[in-house]
């Protein structure tokens, strides 16, 4: 081992070492989809692929689990898009009724 860390069990096992499977946050906000003028963003975030990296949104708020809805957020090259609606919804009709909700986006190794 030229770097990194091994962690070993009770027993004396390697337990996590330099090419184990680890994640971390490289992206945290609290965003207002009502506000914005279009039907998605997109952030920024370098180093993000959809092959290495995952986003969801988590309410802030009170719901309604029944009718409340969340944002749809779709990982790209270098950046993430946020839909303000349903990324399908071919008449644009679908709303998101969450006001608050905080973008957690993580990146894996």
């Amino acid at each position: 081992m030229t770097f990194g860390m091994r962690i070993k069990g009770p027993t004396g096992v390697v337990e996590l070492d330099e090419t184990s499977f680890t994640m971390r946050v490289v992206y945290s906000e609290i965003i207002t989809p009502q506000t914005w003028g279009a039907k998605f963003i997109d952030i920024a975030i370098p180093g993000i692929t959809p092959q290495n990296a995952a986003a969801f949104p988590t309410p802030v708020q009170a719901v309604n689990s029944l009718s409340d809805a969340q944002v749809e957020p779709e990982i790209l090259n270098g950046a993430v898009r946020v839909w303000r609606t349903i990324k399908g919804d071919p008449y644009n009709t679908s709303t998101i009724t969450i006001t608050r909700q905080r973008l957690t986006v993580v990146r894996f190794k």
